[in-house]
Order: structure tokens, then C-alpha cells, then sequence
């Protein structure tokens, strides 16, 4: 199959009027943030919009101009939904476009999620006072592209960013005259970047993605801003959409089992809207859930060490282990910190791991091995904080296999 047979451009083309959706209102400050209505009225159809059926089209838009597995563009697809919806949920989750190399694609995937996403506003870079003012104004969608330039050393913007996952939240300043002013920073905000996110707190409210680069045999669609009406006429679709539902998404709680609380809480929104489309959008989406659990699992060096433990502790023999067998079992590892972990590079020792067990309420003591009573662990002393930290409580723990 060619590119433009799966292309959106590819069929009839349809005619196309400038679409209001994408233009800022700066009068829009209300608490509802979006008034779908107001934004589309010109060009709401007769027929209610079928959701899955939409949904469907731009899933196959974005995997006809970029490289991705599909739970991706399922992914995508459902979050480009939130963004004109956003205004039902307590939470807006960050969207992370990863790529481990430059030219994979990461700002055509934000010029098509410009087209369609409500509001869509591309930028380079950005500043504190720029983020919260411009949002305050306009509650847009912000597409922060190449944010591995200029977000990594600005925490000061990263901490808004992170605050702005979650609704009801603002940042006072004074104006000219001193008085001061409340700025609101909720909005839907995706990340492209090369490489993972470094900010730990930005990585827990984020649903991130993978984009590989075009191999030889790959053939993609050329995405042009002028050879692409089909896209304009979906986002006024997915405007009217959530005009359509929005009534019925408020207040939806859908089944988040399997999640930890903070990936339940990042995917709930898209959980909601899936399961508005039909059974198997509802699927697709925990489905694209499972296959992001396991391409990013968020941990510590303290949770890190718990799960690496774990595996020392699967390999001994008996409920007790020393702390020299415990520490030489950790330093034994490939591919892991502890071989250099302390000062100037140095290996893990006993008062290392002493020190980062110690937050989770895990303690040596003497422990008696035959006639001698050397420093150490029993077994047991492990379970409550592996149950709360480790891999396997934090996200799915269930193998899905995922067809592309």
C-alpha cells in the first residue's frame, strides 16, 4: 500500500471553511474553560458525530504521516480527544513523544496534532511567566517541541507544568499597579524531546509514546499544511463531538484496575472517552496502557534497589542473607548503579545501602547463621516496601502482547 492509499488526503476530498476552533479566544477565562459551541457553531452537521468511527480516521491520519506502533496513535488519538474534553476531567496528562535520535518524526506528529488538537499551539521554547499568562488567556493546547533544549535546566517551568496536571490550581503576581492577579495554568500539554524526561515529578504525570525513525523500507505520507483539508474537517468533528458528549463524560469513573495511583490517574481521562466510543476503543485503550507500562516503568534509586533485591533474595537460599551477601549480590549485577554508586565512583557498601533502605522503614540487625551472628536481612523484612514501591505495584503487571 502507498502512502497516500493511507493517507487522509487519500478519497474524495471534501471542502473546507477556516475553522473557528483553532483561533484563540482571549475572551475565554470563564471557569469551564471551553465552550465547544461557541468555538464550532458554523459548522455543526445535522447527524450526531459517530465517535469510534472518528476516532478511527485519525488514528490511521497520524500512523499514514508518522512511524509508531499503534497502541501510539491509539494513544495519541485518545489524548487529542482530552484536549477538547479536557475541561470535564480533575486531570490533563502530559503527553511525552520520545524519540532516542533526532528525525523520528516528533514535530510532523505535533503538526497533525496541531490540526486536530482544540486550540493547538506549537513552541520552540517558552517561558515561566509566558506559560501561565498565555494559558491563563487563551486555555490552549501547548505542543512544546525540542523541550530537551531549554526544560531540563528551567525548573521553574517544569513546576508549573506540573502543577497544571491537575485542575483547580493558579500562580499570584502583582500587576503594574502592585495589585496582585491569579493566573490559572490547567491545559493540555504535549512534550516532544529526544530522550526520557530527566524531571521524576513531570515523568509520574505523563503518558509517554515512542516514535522510531523511517527505516529504508518504510514509506510515510508528506504531511503539507495545504494538501491536508481532511484533517481540518475532522477537527471540526471532534469539536462537535465534544459538544455532543461532554454532558456525558462529566463525573464517568471507568475501570482502572491494574493501574498504580498515578498512571490511574493519568489514564482515567482517556479511559472515559474510550469507553464513550464503543467496547473496542475501551479495549485499545488499556491496551495502549499495558504496552506504556512496559516501555517506561517510573522508579527511584530507592524503588530501583527494592526490585533489584528482589532478585538477589530469588537466588539465595534460606530466609536470612547477610549484608555483605546482599551488598555483594547487588554490586554482582550488570548493567545496574550500585557498582559505582558511592563516593567518587565507589561500589555499594553496607553503609550505602543501609542509608537507602532507611526511608523505607528497613533496618540490619544481627541475625544468627549457624555459629556465627554477622549483620543482615531476614526475607520478610522486604515484603511491605515491595508491595508498595516495587515494579509490579506501580504499574501493570500483565503481558499484552500488542499487534501492530
Amino acid at each position: 500500500m502507498t502512502p497516500h492509499e493511507n493517507s487522509p488526503a487519500a478519497g474524495t476530498a471534501r471542502a473546507v471553511e477556516d475553522n473557528p476552533a483553532r483561533t484563540l479566544d482571549q475572551k475565554n477565562t470563564n471557569e469551564r474553560e471551553v465552550d465547544p459551541q461557541e468555538l464550532c457553531a458554523d459548522s455543526i452537521k445535522k447527524e450526531l458525530i459517530d465517535g469510534a468511527r472518528l476516532a478511527d480516521e485519525i488514528a490511521t491520519a497520524i500512523r499514514s504521516f508518522v512511524i509508531m506502533p499503534g497502541w501510539c496513535a491509539d494513544t495519541v488519538t485518545l489524548w487529542i480527544f482530552h484536549t477538547h474534553l479536557f475541561h470535564c476531567s480533575d486531570i490533563s496528562p502530559r503527553l511525552a513523544v520520545i524519540s532516542p535520535e533526532p528525525e523520528c518524526g516528533k514535530t510532523t506528529l505535533f503538526d497533525v496534532i496541531a490540526r486536530l488538537a482544540l486550540k493547538a499551539v506549537q513552541l520552540p521554547n517558552i517561558t515561566t511567566a509566558g506559560f501561565f499568562r498565555f494559558v491563563d488567556a487563551n486555555r490552549p493546547t501547548l505542543l512544546l517541541d525540542e523541550a530537551d533544549k531549554f526544560l531540563s535546566d528551567n525548573e521553574e517551568l517544569v513546576g508549573i507544568i506540573n502543577a497544571g496536571h491537575r485542575r483547580g490550581g493558579s500562580i499570584l503576581r502583582v500587576d503594574q499597579e502592585f495589585k496582585p492577579q491569579h493566573f490559572k495554568y490547567y491545559c493540555a500539554v504535549a512534550i516532544a524531546c529526544i530522550g526520557e524526561l530527566k524531571d521524576r515529578a513531570l515523568r509520574t504525570r505523563t503518558i509517554s509514546i515512542d516514535l522510531k525513525r523511517k527505516a529504508p523500507d518504510e514509506v510515510t505520507f508528506p504531511f503539507r499544511s495545504y494538501n491536508t483539508p481532511e484533517l481540518d474537517v475532522l477537527l471540526k468533528e471532534l469539536v462537535q463531538f465534544a459538544n455532543e458528549n461532554a454532558s456525558r463524560l462529566m463525573g464517568h469513573e471507568p475501570d482502572t484496575s491494574g493501574l498504580g495511583n498515578r498512571a490511574a490517574d493519568n489514564w482515567r481521562p482517556l479511559y472515559s472517552i474510550a469507553d464513550l466510543l464503543n467496547d473496542d476503543w475501551a479495549s485499545r485503550a488499556r491496551l495502549a496502557a499495558a504496552s506504556s507500562s512496559r516501555r517506561w516503568s517510573e522508579s527511584t534509586i530507592g524503588s530501583e534497589l527494592l526490585d533489584d533485591i528482589e532478585q538477589v533474595l530469588l537466588k539465595h537460599v534460606g530466609e536470612k542473607v547477610t549484608t555483605k551477601e546482599l551488598v555483594w549480590g547487588l554490586v554482582a549485577m550488570e548493567d545496574r548503579p550500585w557498582k559505582n554508586i558511592g563516593r567518587n565512583g565507589a561500589p555499594m557498601d553496607s553503609i550505602k545501602l543501609a542509608s537507602l533502605l532507611r526511608p523505607y522503614g528497613i533496618h540490619s540487625r544481627n541475625i544468627k547463621i549457624g555459629n556465627s551472628v554477622p549483620k543482615g536481612y531476614h526475607r520478610g523484612d522486604f515484603d511491605d516496601a515491595l508491595k508498595r514501591y516495587g515494579s509490579k505495584t506501580r504499574y501493570l503487571a500483565t503481558n499484552v502482547e500488542n499487534e501492530d
